[in-house]
């Protein structure tokens, strides 16, 4: 979302279920309650409270990530793939300190 002041906020919701590594042994026990505990934490999510655009194609967002039943501050950068008024498409790598969110 742009305001029109020209800051960038917004929400990504991505379905627990939905993590897929491209290794099924290592998906599936990413999926249990060792980690995300896909069925009781259905979703993942990042709501961005301040997000910037360069002229690089790039956007750096900070604001809070939620998963495994907990929210921390977070921040990150990905590359913008598309974009219009209506969305963005993204595309991102992001490393996490996993104990943050009780994920030992």
């Amino acid at each position: 979302m742009l305001d029109g002041g020209g800051a960038l906020a917004g929400r990504m919701v991505i379905e627990g279920a939905s993590v897929d590594t491209g290794n099924a042994r290592r998906g599936k026990h990413l999926r249990s309650t060792d980690f995300f505990d896909a069925t009781t934490n259905c979703h993942i999510i990042f709501i961005a409270t301040d997000a910037s655009a360069g002229n690089d194609g790039q956007l750096h967002a900070n604001g809070e990530l939620a998963l495994a039943g907990r929210s921390h501050p977070f921040s990150c950068g990905a590359t913008i793939s598309e974009g219009n008024e209506t969305g963005l498409t993204l595309t991102a790598s992001v490393e996490i300190d996993r104990s943050q969110w009780g994920i030992n």
